[in-house]
C-alpha cells in the first residue's frame, strides 16, 4: 500500500519477544506516524520525511513518544484522554477527540468506547479500507518457544487473530464497548492493520465478527 508504510520492531518481555508494528500514513496535506516504537532509530526516523502529526493511540502506547520528540521537534503530538495524567512530561499538542481531529475524511478517528484505562482510538483509511488498530486485536503467528505459547495462551491469541483478554479485562462498561464495536462493523473495511502479529489483508470484517463472538461480545447486531 503507498499511502501506508510499516517500521517493525520488537520489545523484549519476559518469555517472549513482542513484535510492535509503527504505521505511517500519508495523506494529501499531513503524514502521520501512529504508535512510534520506543525501539524505533534515528535512521527509522530520518527515512520517514517530513511528518506532521504524531499519535500515541492508547494509555498504553505512550513509551516512544518522547524519542518521537527529539527527531520530530516540529511535529504535532496527539495523545487519547487521560494521557496528559499519565504523562505529564511530554507536551502534548491535542487531545485525540472527533471534535478535534482535522483528517477525519482521509483517516477517520474512531474512538472505542467502555475501556477507559486504556482509552484506545482506532482509524480508519477509506483509499485502501484498512482499519488500523492498536491492542484491540493481536494477530501473531509462528512463534517458537515456551514463552510465547504460555503468554499468548493467556492472551487468548496463541498464532492466530483474536481479541487478547488482557485488552478486555479493562473494559468497564461492556454494554458501550459492544455498542462501539457495533458502529465499528458498520464500515467497509476489509484489512485490519495491527500493532501486534500480521496484518489481515483481506477478509478483516468476518474474523473480527468471529472473535468478538468468542469473546461473548455479542448482541442482536453482531449474533
Amino acid at each position: 500500500m503507498e499511502k501506508i508504510k510499516f517500521i517493525d520492531t520488537v520489545i523484549p518481555m519476559p518469555l517472549m519477544k513482542l513484535p510492535v508494528r509503527s504505521v505511517i500514513v500519508k495523506l494529501a496535506n499531513a503524514n502521520i506516524l501512529i504508535s512510534p516504537g520506543s525501539r524505533l532509530t534515528e535512521k527509522d526516523y530520518k527515512e520517514m520525511g517530513n511528518i506532521t502529526d504524531v499519535i500515541a493511540p492508547n494509555l498504553f502506547h505512550c513509551g516512544g513518544i518522547v524519542k518521537a520528540k527529539q527527531f520530530l521537534p516540529e511535529a504535532k503530538t496527539w495523545g487519547v484522554v487521560g494521557v496528559k495524567k499519565l504523562k505529564p512530561e511530554i507536551k502534548w499538542s491535542e487531545i485525540l477527540e472527533p471534535q478535534n481531529w482535522p483528517y477525519n475524511k482521509e483517516l477517520e478517528m474512531i474512538v472505542i468506547q467502555g475501556i477507559s484505562k486504556i482509552n484506545e482510538v482506532l482509524f480508519f483509511h477509506p483509499e485502501t479500507k484498512s482499519l488500523i488498530v492498536t491492542d484491540l486485536c493481536f494477530n501473531i503467528r509462528n512463534t517458537k518457544g515456551f514463552g510465547p505459547w504460555l503468554i499468548l495462551n493467556l492472551f487468548g491469541t496463541y498464532n492466530r487473530f483474536g481479541i487478547s483478554k488482557f485488552f478486555l479485562k479493562y473494559a468497564d462498561d461492556k454494554k458501550a464497548f459492544i455498542n462501539s464495536m457495533e458502529n465499528l462493523l458498520k464500515i467497509d473495511f476489509e484489512n485490519i492493520i495491527v500493532s501486534h502479529g500480521e496484518n489481515v489483508m483481506g477478509g478483516a470484517k468476518e474474523l473480527l465478527i468471529k472473535a468478538l463472538k468468542e469473546r461473548g461480545l455479542t448482541s442482536s447486531g453482531l449474533a
